[in-house]
């Protein structure tokens, strides 16, 4: 019976000294520094330029986006400018 409350008291012992020294919480608060990203134009992402959680300057490219979605806009664009200045009157002076 003694050895038991020696065992019982010497493993409570490096219990209580092992969670002595953590602290905890139960109505933790954060206030992290939210920058919140909104998108400009839709797009596939070929490639993301960071990574979770890293620090980035100003100015940084973080995603780039497939363009030729755009490229073939632009080239349609093009067409129908050159249909329409060739199909136009011409004004004379």
């Amino acid at each position: 019976m003694l050895l038991g409350l020696l065992v019982v008291g010497v493993c409570g012992g490096i219990l209580w000294r092992y969670f002595s020294r953590y602290e905890t919480t139960d109505d933790a608060q954060v206030d992290p520094h939210l920058y919140p990203v909104s998108v400009r134009i839709r797009g596939y992402v070929i490639r993301v330029n960071a990574g979770d959680n890293e620090y980035v300057q100003k100015g940084t490219i973080l995603v780039e986006i497939d363009p030729r979605d755009y490229q073939v806009a632009v080239d349609q664009a093009r067409a129908d400018l050159a249909n329409a200045a060739a199909t136009a009157p011409i004004a004379s002076h």
